[in-house]
């Protein structure tokens, strides 16, 4: 049964992906500048998604549950489209599914842990983007809704004060009953140090990215701007996928970061093909790391 519904989970994801970026018009296919920068984006994104399996392994390990790595690569890589079924939490719930069926643990278990892992993952993204903002200029108001919302962001998850006053403006939204998890200081610190390198390494990605359509070696703060605009569109619950959410902040980022606003456009319009293209590496990986798990079992 679990098999069955994360079967119809990815095929309603590819469905919602194709509505979303055929009304949004995203697939137009840019000028490459330089296609070994290109290249590199794509190796620096694999190594993102590489360092993000490994940093859930050691979360699941220092929560006593071991589990191989190869189907944690299945897990995330087969679930990278659920992002865009209107919801945010079914890439979630997927990836729960998959690992609930191979593990013999409970879909709410599962999905738990990586709730609690993309909570950790948005913290660090969000604190590695805040620290672009410093070095770009023009958006000191933004600088402090930025330092504002880290901080705000810091004590819904890490203290009890805040904690529980959040979980009830969720319910009141959300017209359910629903608890945001309390994250742990010291778990989140044992594992905090491998989500880092994740971002830096999507981060890395991106400036790739733009190197390889406006030309290499022009600012250093585009390093920052994907990991700042993407946890800007995830956390944002009305936009599935984050479209449009994510590639506005990138465009309003980059104009401030030595690229005029038509190149910030262009390079923000092409990360979503980009992130289409890495998305679907994933699930391949993903794809075939099923396999590879499967014939050893």
């Amino acid at each position: 049964m679990k098999k069955r519904w994360l079967f119809i989970l990815i095929i309603f994801s590819f469905a919602f992906l194709c509505v979303s970026l055929y009304s949004a018009d995203y697939l137009k296919i840019p000028v490459i500048v330089s296609p070994a920068y290109l290249l590199a984006s794509l190796g620096a994104a694999m190594c993102g998604f590489l360092l993000d399996a490994l940093a859930f392994r050691a979360l699941l390990r220092h929560s006593h549950h071991v589990v191989p790595l190869r189907r944690i690569i299945a897990a995330i890589g087969l679930n990278s489209f659920a992002k865009y079924v209107p919801g945010k939490m079914w890439g979630v719930v997927g990836a729960g599914m998959y690992l609930a069926s191979r593990q013999q643990s409970s879909v709410s278990d599962m999905s738990m842990f990586f709730f609690n892992a993309n909570l950790i993952s948005l913290w660090c993204g969000f604190l590695i983007g805040l620290i672009g903002l410093f070095f770009i200029s023009g958006i000191a108001l933004l600088n402090g809704v930025a330092v504002f919302g880290m901080l705000l962001l810091t004590l819904v998850l890490f203290t009890p004060l805040f904690h529980v006053p959040a979980s009830r403006i969720a319910s009141l939204v959300l017209r359910r009953s629903f608890v945001l998890p309390q994250l742990s200081v010291r778990q989140t610190l044992r594992v905090l140090p491998r989500y880092m390198a994740t971002w830096v390494a999507v981060g890395v990605g991106f400036y790739c990215l733009a190197a390889s359509l406006e030309g290499p070696g022009r600012c250093a703060a585009w390093l920052f701007a994907y990991p700042l605009a993407a946890t800007a569109g995830t956390l944002t619950f009305f936009a599935p996928g984050g479209i449009g959410v994510r590639e506005g902040a990138l465009a309003g980022y980059l104009s401030h970061a030595h690229m005029t606003l038509s190149a910030a456009v262009t390079v923000a319009t092409a990360s979503r093909l980009w992130a289409l293209v890495v998305e679907a590496l994933y699930f391949v990986i993903g794809f075939f790391a099923e396999k590879s798990a499967h014939r050893t079992t």
